[in-house]
């Protein structure tokens, strides 16, 4: 698996995805670019990716709590 996050830049939003290797392997010749323009089309400006090793995440009322977004995704 690999975890990976797509910043569209124009809308600034934020996607974060986990996938499957063996997809990347058998369909896209393992280039995760040729896999983002498959799955999220033509944006609208500039875009960019990268991989994840780890997230947390800081809201405002969080007291310097963290929620650690790799746990919601258990929750799946």
């Amino acid at each position: 698996m690999e975890r990976i996050a797509i910043i569209d830049h124009a809308n600034h939003r934020l996607f974060i995805e986990d996938i499957d290797e063996k997809v990347l392997e058998e369909k896209y010749n393992c280039e995760e670019e040729a896999y983002i323009k498959d799955m999220y089309g033509d944006f609208d400006g500039e875009w960019s990716w990268d991989y994840i090793n780890h997230i947390e995440y800081f809201p405002l009322d969080s007291d310097g709590d963290a929620v650690n977004l790799d746990n919601l995704a258990d929750l799946v």
